[in-house]
């Protein structure tokens, strides 16, 4: 595959984990990796946590993986209101793609029940889907299977 620049969007901070393997084979292989996270789920966190706890979390999960800090992008929109809150949503992926030009974005499947990751998937394909190859699966079960 001929791409460059790769984004993945997640609705929360735990939905990369199962593609994050194919993130570091495409750093491996040269690709400049762009991670956008949408909720970091506050008001999911138990008791006993500190209310930041995903977003250290996520922090040191990208490093972990080897994405350059500057290639995350961080957003605080609340967990299950993302239908609410799609035309905004929408904006801030269109800025993402005038800023980054990805040449791949991976995101959720269409026909994902969760709210959050369907408006995810939905506004993505609506921002993207003129100017970047787009992959779309459930849970991206794809990232193990594809790639490899």
């Amino acid at each position: 595959m001929n791409f460059k620049k790769v984004l993945l969007l997640i609705p929360h901070t735990d939905d990369e984990f199962s593609c994050s393997a194919t993130l570091a084979k495409f750093l491996e292989e040269g690709k400049e990796i762009f991670v956008a996270v949408f909720s970091f789920c506050e008001e999911s966190v138990p008791d006993g946590f500190e209310k930041n706890i995903l977003r250290y979390e996520f922090d040191k999960s990208m490093q972990v993986i080897g994405i350059n800090k500057k290639n995350t992008f961080k957003y605080d929109f609340k967990v299950r209101y993302f239908p609410r809150d799609r035309q905004e949503i929408l904006e801030e992926l269109v800025i993402l793609k005038n800023r980054i030009k990805p040449d791949l974005v991976l995101l959720p499947t269409l026909s994902d029940i969760h709210q959050d990751h369907h408006v995810i998937a939905e506004e993505g394909v609506r921002a993207f889907n003129k100017s970047s190859s787009i992959f779309v699966t459930k849970h991206y079960e794809f990232c193990k299977h594809w790639f490899y």
